[in-house]
């Protein structure tokens, strides 16, 4: 596009705010965001501006516009088919004008994506030797590929359905195909990919061995605490303690026998008594959908433990996952669980409200103190 509308070739070098050339291919992939939804109302306008197509460039100043005509064309080509910009330039070809430094200064750059990391740097079964240099960072993720919801058109037609791959996930799948396929050597698979740490302060370990640990991460939620696991192991077997604290998992996924990630590695740490109790819920797998905070809430030989490691030991409780519903009801249930306990003993005939109002209460203390930490994504 830039080729035929401006003459730029693709591995032209050009210079940014006075830095280093770089190639004008890597600018597009990697320094502007053209495959997320596009969601920028100045960024259509602005594309309508330069459309040269007089249809093309009035539908895309009325979806700029916040009038019902613009926000219904927003929910149909954002909310519903997740346009991107490429998807814009794609269906609106006089817009296909756009220069490179028109993309430049109306798109935002590419949002890093954040993963937890799910190994330890004791677990020497997991580092791996590249180009002389010790590695032993892996993580885990969940491929985003999914349908739009599809409608019918005009002649009665289904039309709308398009299949939506994630930018960063897409992009991760493709690189970790070689491992899954291949029986070559590590070292000569491993692909080029720019990484970077963000090192927490908060969403650690325990500083010592005999504070129980309650982890729940269903999904993707259980990377971190792959990594916590396998350090803990590794601190306990070169510890001269004899003891440790209990470790309860929760974790979860929709079938036992299809996408339960760590399956063995979490039933391998039970076996070793790494893990104390290991609680995993299936969403799909029976007649009712069953989720870690119902495995938290209906589970009686888990819930006195739990009271006991949390309350009379204090414990750490560790929430990893989805920051939307997942995280918020299992702090319900937990309120629920803890409240009903402090009040049998303060008032036995206590209220539903002041339980879990005192549950809410012990919950923020533990925030507060650290004993609670939540590492949730949206």
């Amino acid at each position: 596009m830039l080729k035929k509308e401006h003459g730029i070739n693709p591995s032209q070098e050009v210079s940014l705010d006075n830095g280093p050339p770089i190639v004008v291919e890597d600018i597009i992939r990697e320094k502007i965001d053209i495959c997320t939804v596009l969601k920028n109302r100045k960024v259509l306008y602005s594309l309508s501006q330069i459309a040269t197509d007089p249809l093309e460039s009035s539908v895309l100043e009325l979806m700029s516009t916040k009038t019902e005509a613009g926000n219904r064309l927003m929910d149909v080509f954002f909310h519903e088919q997740r346009y991107s910009f490429i998807d814009i330039l794609r269906n609106f070809p006089s817009c296909q004008r756009i220069s490179l430094d028109s993309m430049l200064s109306l798109l935002p750059p590419i949002a890093p994506r954040y993963y937890s990391v799910s190994s330890s740097p004791l677990d020497e079964k997991r580092t791996i030797k590249v180009n002389n240099d010790l590695t032993s960072v892996t993580v885990a993720f969940s491929v985003v590929d999914y349908l739009t919801p599809s409608r019918k058109g005009n002649n009665g037609e289904e039309v709308g359905l398009r299949r939506i791959h994630g930018v960063a996930t897409g992009k991760l799948e493709a690189l970790a195909a070689p491992f899954l396929t291949s029986m070559s050597s590590l070292s000569a698979l491993v692909p080029p990919l720019k990484i970077f740490p963000k090192p927490t302060e908060e969403f650690l370990l325990p500083t010592k061995l005999e504070t129980p640990m309650i982890l729940i991460g269903p999904g993707t939620g259980i990377s971190p605490f792959m990594g916590f696991l396998e350090h803990r192991k590794a601190l306990l077997d070169t510890s001269i303690h004899e003891h440790a604290g209990n470790v309860i998992v929760f974790c979860g996924c929709r079938r036992k026998d299809h996408d339960w990630l760590y399956k063995d590695e979490l039933e391998r740490l039970t076996d070793e008594r790494i893990i104390s109790r290991l609680l995993p819920a299936f969403s799909r797998d029976g007649p009712e959908k069953e989720y870690v905070q119902h495995v938290m809430k209906y589970d009686a030989s888990c819930i006195d433990l739990l009271l006991d490691m949390i309350i009379q030991k204090e414990g750490q409780v560790y929430i990893c996952g989805d920051g939307n519903k997942m995280a918020h009801d299992v702090q319900d249930v937990l309120s629920e669980l803890i409240g009903a306990h402090l009040m049998s003993v303060e008032r036995p005939a206590a209220s539903n409200a002041l339980i879990v109002e005192k549950g809410k209460h012990y919950l923020d203390d533990m925030k507060a103190r650290g004993r609670l930490l939540l590492d949730i994504w949206s």
